[in-house]
């Protein structure tokens, strides 16, 4: 399996003016050393910019970020549409995009939007058209395309990305189903809480749905981006070759010196694994 070094994101600033601020803070992003500035794409919650129109700006005030939608909500714009906007910031950037998408899960976006939310298995059907879509206008060949959501008729996708076949492509999602369109399908795998509800919910390991998506990825001789993994939470510390909760320090400090990896059985001559739910 190709070895891939770990990279570093950050998020795109939020805050646009002073805009001299802000081109300065992605200055110093780049300095820093990350690799890539990526940006979610929701009406509400607080969300303020379109993530396409920032992440140009992005590319034009810096030499060697990446930029990452993360992830575009695949029923707030059409797939055609998608992919003529991320075929031109691939250019603009000089093949530095990387194209985020997911079926979309936020309920006040859908809510405030006036759009029907549908089932995620509905959602995920469509997510999976858009994949075939965007994927076949990337090609250079006219391409058509009948589903149950989408028609594409004999269109020929332009410009051509300077990324070949096409820019990196990111799918993210917690569900198992998918997780398996992402193993089946993507270049890299964001994997989240299940959003299935409709709104954030507490996180949880995902060690079993990162495992299922690797060997899906496997299966069909693929490979895996390697990414960092996510902190663990505040409220958790590294001790003794693994994570444990404060609270559990402060109610038994001799008993937790065998913290959460010793619970979790560790093969002998492995390193024990960060665990936190």
């Amino acid at each position: 399996m190709t070895r891939r070094p770990f990279r570093f994101s950050a998020n795109v600033p939020t805050t646009l003016t002073p805009v001299a601020a802000w081109k300065d803070t992605l200055a110093k992003m780049e300095d820093a050393g990350f690799a890539a500035v990526a940006i979610a794409d929701h009406f509400t919650g607080g969300y303020s910019l379109e993530p396409m129109v920032a992440l140009t700006a992005a590319a034009m005030c810096s030499r060697t970020l990446r930029v990452q939608t993360a992830v575009l909500g695949n029923d707030y714009r059409h797939p055609v549409l998608v992919h003529r906007m991320a075929a031109t910031l691939d250019v603009l950037s000089e093949g530095r995009f990387e194209l985020g998408l997911g079926a979309g899960w936020m309920s006040s976006d859908y809510d405030a939007a006036g759009l029907d939310y549908d089932t995620p298995g509905r959602r995920i059907d469509r997510l999976a058209e858009t994949i075939a879509i965007v994927k076949g206008l990337f090609g250079d060949e006219p391409f058509s395309f009948v589903g149950k959501s989408y028609h594409v008729h004999d269109l020929d996708g332009v410009p051509k990305p300077v990324q070949r076949p096409h820019p990196p492509l990111l799918i993210g999602g917690g569900g198992k189903r998918v997780l398996r369109l992402a193993g089946r399908e993507a270049d890299i795998v964001g994997i989240n809480a299940n959003l299935a509800a409709g709104r954030s919910a507490p996180h949880r390991s995902s060690t079993s749905r990162r495992s299922a998506s690797r060997r899906k990825c496997v299966g069909r001789g693929r490979a895996p981006s390697a990414r960092a993994a996510p902190s663990p939470p505040s409220s958790w510390r590294w001790r003794n070759g693994s994570f444990t909760s404060l609270r559990r320090l402060a109610k038994h400090p001799k008993s937790s010196r065998r913290s959460v990896a010793s619970s979790a059985s560790t093969r002998r001559g492995s390193s024990p694994r960060p665990v936190w739910s």
